[in-house]
């Protein structure tokens, strides 16, 4: 009896102390200090701008953040961009895990109209994340968004884990999942920017660069792939593209930074309209003709380069696939790159020769 009346003050005296704690820490929160830790924590690590309208306690100890704005501020110098810019609605962040050995943060928000959960843990150094992705509107991305002009539209849904070693990204090793469901291409009502796919030296296609065209609806079969990352790459290899009107392949990779807008991209890729696309849009037709000028291949697709950084891609019709990708002309090491780099002996005493001065006549002394 007295085992039980101990246990029950026990008890009674936990709870007590949990209910002080908990309300010391909800009267002594502060918003603005936990937005502003938080608003310069995620520029650091992301490279962009953060604005949070709000942040609150939600559940038993988790962290609410509204309206949360990113937004990259070194395109918005750049004349020829007008600068990344995109809204989450809120991000939910549960810190009680810190707690543990693992030092996990699990989190969830809601983004580009669609869903985000995940866990993040620290080792030490090490790093490791784990996502789950669903239904995210392509039409939304940012990085696509500001690329491309065509009208895209679908859900993308992605799951993953990635071990970063020592915290660089540049090391990551893991897996990625993602699908594609109900994509468009083209709307038949934006007009199109074709000042890189057409050769403006003629007058036609200068006059349809200015101008413009548009991009009937194309509709594309769902698709999925796997990818595997290592060193720090994400490897893209011969994805097929499907659909009613057009078909084609994708390759290239993805080179992953420090800040995730800062990612090296190459990629290629392939297509072609079908027949039946092109009897029942007579504007595929005009479009495919201007196209094959810079990029028509000998297989009969139209072969596009995609280069540059997730924030500032390149996007070039090109007959072959961009320089990092072609057989043959693999990644070197730094060491061999440096050896080329330094010229020979011979070509050395070339160039001494080339710019060894003439050699001035003997002096000659006057006769007195």
């Amino acid at each position: 009896m007295r085992f039980l009346v101990a246990s029950f003050k026990w008890l009674g005296w936990s709870a007590l102390w949990t209910v002080v704690f908990f309300a010391a820490f909800y009267v002594s929160l502060d918003a603005n200090v936990i937005k502003g830790r938080v608003e310069r924590s995620l520029a650091s690590a992301l490279g962009y701008q953060v604005d949070i309208d709000s942040a609150e306690l939600t559940g038993f100890i988790g962290l609410r953040l509204n309206s949360m704005t990113f937004t990259d501020t070194s395109l918005a110098q750049d004349k020829d961009s007008k600068g990344t810019r995109f809204t989450v609605d809120y991000l939910e962040i549960y810190p009680l895990s810190l707690f543990s050995p693992s030092k996990g943060i699990s989190f969830e928000t809601a983004l580009f109209a669609g869903t985000a959960q995940g866990e993040v843990e620290r080792d030490g150094r090490d790093m490791s994340l784990s996502w789950s992705i669903k239904d995210l509107d392509l039409s939304k991305l940012p990085w696509l968004r500001g690329s491309v002009s065509i009208p895209l539209k679908g859900r993308l849904s992605s799951s993953g884990d990635l071990s970063i070693p020592d915290g660089k990204m540049f090391k990551s090793e893991g897996t990625m999942k993602f699908s594609v469901k109900k994509s468009v291409l083209g709307d038949g009502k934006t007009s199109l920017n074709l000042g890189n796919f057409v050769a403006t030296k003629q007058a036609a296609s200068a006059r349809l660069a200015k101008e413009g065209m548009t991009l009937p609806p194309l509709r594309l079969d769902d698709f999925e792939a796997e990818l595997d990352i290592s060193d720090g790459r994400v490897k893209l290899k011969d994805i097929e593209i499907r659909g009613r009107d057009v078909e084609g392949d994708v390759s290239g990779n993805l080179v992953l930074r420090q800040h995730i807008r800062d990612s090296a991209v190459t990629i290629y890729l392939k297509f072609k309209f079908l027949d039946t696309a092109k009897k029942k849009y007579d504007e595929l037709e005009a479009m495919e003709a201007f196209l094959q000028a810079r990029g028509k291949r000998p297989d009969g697709y139209i072969g596009v380069s995609i280069t540059g950084t997730l924030s500032r891609l390149r996007i070039r019709p090109s007959r072959v696939e961009p320089a990092g990708l072609r057989s043959g002309s693999g990644s070197t090491s730094r060491k061999s790159r440096s050896r080329r780099s330094l010229p020979s002996r011979h070509s050395s005493r070339r160039l001494n020769k080339r710019v060894r001065s003439p050699r001035r006549p003997p002096k000659t002394r006057r006769n007195k």
